[in-house]
């Protein structure tokens, strides 16, 4: 709590995003914990993720509370990132212009088709099962230990996997509790994901972060922002370089699951890469120019093709209300990568001896 509330100085939707996170770990560990609303938070946090988090917290202990509209951020927000110098080194569109051309050239159509083509290629793809879960350890954990060489690093931790309700209160599904007992929680549906997002989003990206807690030398800190970019900025660039795999016809490292299907999984990563690189323009434009939701929309439309029309497109649109509020967390996912590609000792940076420079 000593971190959550260092974080309420720094306005914004820090606090609140935070708060609701950390009471996760608690509910995981059975402890008997009076919940309270956070008034002390609601009265000093702005942005739309403060909003969507207070409201999801009212839900989780049952005591409905009225949030107010939250959907200007406070000037004073402190930026994770420096924002000035994001917009000097990567000006806006300087990332998401590549990744728009790379899925329209993979999905062979122009903007005004990508929806349709998108809906074709997810309807194709099958639902994940718990069993699927087993290629965290056995694909996922090897494969991320020789990309970071970190392979002799003795694992002090496993994971416990349960599908339970709270998954659907927050956006990341790990969690390390007091009694460091590392989770991966799941809603039953699996988050309505289809296969292909399921291996992005779990086999990829969260065992990134299961296997980094795991070994890990101190206890990890996943409410302190400028801890969580270096594990975002690692788990990011796992999906990268499998998509570079994948990129450059090396088949040889590809999972072997029934029914893996290459084309669709280098769909979604591209797609999701392009989410990420959003998230730059997103920091820029919103949060460092203020332009409106209704302006970023726009802007998001007239460049990729996709708007919040559908069900597939206001998922990838998510972005909007997760981020809106915390200035540079967006930007640090996609920067990480650029960052990592810099350093020479990777298994440093993910045992906290190095930092990453997002500037050099």
């Amino acid at each position: 709590m000593e971190n959550i509330q260092n974080l309420i100085s720094k306005k914004g939707s820090w606090a609140a995003r935070a708060f609701v996170e950390d009471a996760i770990p608690q509910i995981l560990d059975n402890i008997e914990t009076n919940f309270s609303f956070p008034k002390d938070i609601l009265d000093n946090s702005s942005g739309l993720s403060a909003q969507r988090y207070l409201t999801r917290y009212s839900e989780l202990i049952n005591i409905p509370i009225e949030i107010p509209d939250k959907n200007i951020v406070d000037k004073e927000t402190w930026q994770l990132i420096d924002l000035h110098k994001v917009k000097e080194k990567y000006p806006t569109g300087y990332f998401s212009k590549v990744w728009i051309e790379k899925l329209l050239s993979h999905l062979n159509c122009n903007k005004d088709e990508v929806v349709e083509k998108l809906n074709e290629v997810f309807s194709l793809d099958f639902k994940p099962q718990t069993t699927h879960l087993q290629i965290i350890k056995d694909w996922s954990w090897p494969f991320i230990e020789k990309l970071y060489k970190v392979g002799d690093l003795d694992k002090k931790l496993d994971f416990k996997y349960i599908e339970s309700n709270l998954a659907k209160f927050v956006w990341r599904k790990w969690y390390i509790t007091n009694r460091r007992q590392l989770f991966l929680i799941d809603t039953t549906s699996k988050s309505n994901l289809t296969f292909g997002q399921w291996f992005i989003f779990r086999a990829l990206h969260d065992a990134t972060h299961l296997l980094h807690i795991s070994t890990y030398p101190e206890q990890p800190k996943p409410t302190d922002p400028n801890w969580l970019i270096v594990m975002e900025a690692l788990a990011i660039n796992t999906e990268y370089e499998f998509y570079n795999l994948i990129e450059n016809g090396d088949l040889s490292s590809l999972p072997t699951i029934e029914n893996f299907d290459v084309d669709i999984i280098k769909t979604y990563l591209i797609l999701y890469l392009l989410d990420r690189t959003l998230r730059v323009d997103f920091d820029i434009l919103v949060h460092l120019e203020e332009n409106t939701i209704e302006q970023w929309y726009k802007y998001v439309e007239e460049l990729t093709g996709l708007n919040n029309s559908n069900e597939l497109c206001k998922e990838f649109l998510d972005i909007t209300t997760e981020f809106h509020g915390l200035p540079g967390l967006g930007s640090a996912y996609f920067l990480g990568i650029e960052a990592l590609k810099k350093e020479d000792d990777k298994k440093a940076v993910w045992l906290g001896e190095n930092k990453l420079n997002y500037f050099v």
